[in-house]
């Protein structure tokens, strides 16, 4: 061991010890005799010779480091064309699989409650009515997809049923925070939240887990995903299955200070999901097939008026479906269409178990046709165009004999342009226009500009519309 006296003696110590990993890593072999003989040189000398070993090892670890590092994130919602996320105009935030199981969470409002610029409310624990507002604006302003289908129920609230979308069932999010109405209407005047399930694999991938703990909480989940060849490698199936259930006894989220009349006992929730997807490549480059995602939550609350009595019991059910039918073809070189039918469908229904006991029930359902194209003009300037139509409607109860039965529909064209160069300058320009039935139509458009001053520095300005 090498004692250490002066500055010089620990600079000594740490080269030496870099010259070791170094050596162990097989870029650079130091033996014992070599550090004697260092340690035997003259102060000076022996400063300018770990100073020599010191920076020769950074110049061997740095690049290891650097290749060792993952490649930026591909997203899709900035813009709905594949782009890398350094090379968005708008700021997007990726939530990787791996992320969302390191988080140790175990529903989305908490998974998202860290992000920033993301505010999360909730009326209790998990499963209870939640809200969330992105950069200030309301839930409604706030647009959530499930692999590309608005999931915003079409009620008066236009909130989203994020508490009952369970994390097992999620392979990644993206975040687009700011004003997107340009590009998906203007239910994005904060932002969009697109999750994706999981997808189907290459190779075999199965996975189990269950968890046990306080409060008679658990948690359970199971996925497989593979690929199988059909008739040759252009002409495959592939097909992906999970499901899992949570559950606990919760808390109560009441007060019994200031509500008296509350009634004190705890207010659980469970819940079971499932979601799965089947594709066929039936030629190259030409893809069909189906998703759903399909969950169920039920749930005890409080009512939390002062006509409650402390033996009053109150219990929910929500359900929420999604299924789309797609079809991915490249028309040729240069034009990529996506054609999606799709339908949600979100139920709701409460039981209130008091003197005098009555039930609610609300339904929402949006069916929607979306047709995409994707262009390249040039090989850097890129183009989008596409048309969607809705059919939205909505059905309630109050049980008090009050009875909403309506439907609408929504017309909406969009298109783009996206350039970029070898010299750092991007472009992207959107408009949109909206024929809302029963509501006055709207157009929006989208101005970005970036350049990039190097690696790490990135100049963006934008000019965005909504209604």
């Amino acid at each position: 061991m090498v004692r250490c006296s002066s500055i010089f003696d620990v600079l000594t110590s740490v080269a030496l010890l870099f010259g070791l990993a170094c050596g162990e890593a097989g870029e650079t072999t130091l033996t014992k005799p070599t550090m004697k003989a260092i340690s035997c040189l003259p102060r000076l000398a022996r400063a300018r010779a770990c100073r020599r070993l010191f920076t020769t090892c950074l110049i061997v670890l740095l690049p290891s480091a650097r290749a060792g590092s993952q490649l930026p994130e591909v997203v899709v919602t900035s813009s709905r064309t594949e782009q890398r996320q350094t090379d968005t105009l708008l700021h997007s935030t990726v939530i990787t699989a791996d992320m969302i199981r390191h988080s140790q969470q175990l529903d989305l409002p908490s998974l998202l409650r860290a992000e920033a610029g993301v505010q999360i409310t909730q009326t209790g624990g998990i499963g209870s009515a939640t809200g969330f507002f992105m950069r200030g604006a309301a839930t409604r302003q706030t647009l959530v997809l499930v692999d590309g289908v608005p999931i915003t129920k079409q009620d008066a609230t236009g909130t989203v049923s994020i508490e009952h979308l369970m994390l097992a069932e999620i392979d990644r999010i993206e975040i687009v925070r700011g004003n997107v109405s340009s590009i998906y209407g203007s239910g994005a005047v904060g932002g969009v939240i697109q999750i994706f399930t999981r997808k189907p694999t290459e190779q075999l991938q199965t996975s189990v887990s269950a968890e046990y703990g306080s409060r008679t909480s658990y948690s359970t989940a199971a996925s497989y995903s593979t690929a199988a060849s059909i008739r040759g490698a252009a002409d495959s199936l592939r097909y992906a299955i999970s499901a899992s259930a949570l559950g606990a006894d919760g808390f109560s989220a009441i007060n019994s200070l200031q509500l008296p009349t509350g009634n004190p006992d705890r207010d659980g929730y469970s819940n079971t999901s499932a979601s799965g997807s089947i594709s066929s490549h039936w030629s190259v480059d030409q893809e069909i097939g189906m998703r759903f995602t399909q969950s169920q939550g039920r749930f005890s609350f409080d009512g939390g008026t002062s006509f409650d009595q402390p033996t009053d019991q109150h219990t929910g059910k929500t359900n929420v479906s999604v299924i789309s039918f797609f079809s991915n073809n490249r028309l040729n070189d240069r034009w990529l269409s996506n054609l999606n039918l799709s339908e949600v469908v979100d139920k709701n229904s409460n039981r209130f178990q008091t003197a005098y006991p009555f039930s609610n029930a609300y339904r929402t359902q949006t069916r929607m046709l979306d047709w995409l194209n994707r262009i390249e003009l040039l090989d850097n300037v890129r183009a989008t165009a596409g048309i969607s139509y809705q059919h939205q409607s909505l059905y309630g109860n109050d049980g008090f004999g009050d009875v909403s039965d309506f439907s609408r529909r929504v017309w909406s064209t969009q298109a783009g342009l996206e350039y970029a160069d070898v010299n750092g300058h991007s472009l992207q320009l959107n408009g949109r226009y909206d024929d809302t039935q029963r509501n006055a139509s709207a157009s929006t458009g989208l101005l970005g500009y970036g350049y990039r001053v190097d690696e790490n520095i990135k100049l963006i300005g934008s000019m965005k519309t909504s209604s």
